[in-house]
């Protein structure tokens, strides 16, 4: 499948600033809009639109779920050490969006690629 030269140009042109802008929604965290979901969805978006501007390239099925559950096992060992270490309340939410946003923009990513396998 050849995809037109606009839609590769336009891609290559944006992708940065998906990705830019999906790790930009984690730093509000809890005080404002945005954190770990919305971040998530934007990285997935971003990772997508690559993927669609190229359909040669091939996604990892196996690499994704890695690392979702490695972002799993990651956020629940943050969570547990925050009853033995008190981190500052900002850092803290900082870093349970990242690990969120991370986690949910890999596994969005693996259930559309999941989907696009199997429509093969």
């Amino acid at each position: 499948m050849n995809n037109s030269r606009l839609l590769v140009s336009i891609t290559r042109l944006t992708f940065p600033f998906v990705i830019l802008y999906g790790f930009y929604l984690i730093l509000p965290g809890s005080p404002g809009p945005g954190g770990g979901f919305q971040s998530g969805a934007v990285l997935a978006t971003g990772i997508l639109l690559s993927y669609f501007a190229d359909p040669n390239k091939h996604l990892s099925l196996r690499l994704l779920v890695v690392l979702v559950n490695l972002f799993f096992v990651g956020l629940t060992l943050l969570v547990f050490s925050h009853f033995v270490v008190r981190y500052n309340a900002a850092v803290y939410l900082f870093l349970i969006n990242l690990f969120i946003g991370i986690m949910v923009g890999v596994g969005l990513t693996a259930i559309l690629a999941i989907f696009l396998e199997e429509g093969r």
